[in-house]
């Protein structure tokens, strides 16, 4: 891998997106290059095989709520240059996440772009380190629960409260265990 915290326009590999995605170490609020606002409801789960890198992605897009996959790119372009135009499997694609946005020409017009780059908090270049991304998705392949969508559009606290609860009892089933 190259050092990519000596290089002004971050030559790392796609990979380290990918975490970034699956980790959504992204900071809020996220916009599309269009200037939509983007919540991720759900991430989707990484694909390990041919096709789009994230399936099942449940997203709000301006007002809309999608369902459906994320390609994640170094560049914009690397949507034509890999052949996803013409390839069915990535119809179903509804955002498309990567590092460099091409402000001049869209790569693939129909679909929202995301700037990572405009979203990672400064000194990002720690967050390639911590997220280790050679080990992924093998080192973490736990995928989303199935409530994560609805937890997801609960206020922060209600969730801090359940999990709090959560893991009162489970400290509490333990403790008895122990006793």
């Amino acid at each position: 891998m190259e050092d990519s915290r000596a290089l002004r326009d971050c030559q790392f590999r796609e990979r380290f997106l990918q975490a970034v995605w699956n980790e959504q170490a992204m900071r809020p609020p996220l916009r599309t290059t269009d200037g939509r606002t983007l919540r991720i409801l759900g991430a989707g789960t990484w694909n390990l095989a041919d096709g789009p890198d994230f399936l099942g992605a449940v997203l709000e897009i301006g007002d809309q709520r999608v369902s459906g996959h994320v390609e994640v790119h170094i560049d914009e372009r690397d949507w034509q240059r890999h052949g996803h135009d013409a390839d069915p499997r990535y119809r179903g694609v509804v955002l498309h996440a990567v590092w460099r946005h091409c402000e001049t020409v869209s790569a693939a017009p129909h679909l929202p772009v995301l700037s990572i780059r405009d979203h990672l908090a400064p000194g990002w270049e720690s967050l390639l380190e911590e997220l280790g991304p050679d080990a992924y998705p093998y080192g973490r392949q736990v995928g989303p629960g199935g409530c994560s969508v609805d937890l997801a559009q609960l206020p922060d606290e209600t969730v801090r409260q359940i999990l709090l609860t959560a893991g009162l009892a489970r400290f509490r089933r333990k403790s008895g265990v122990l006793a």
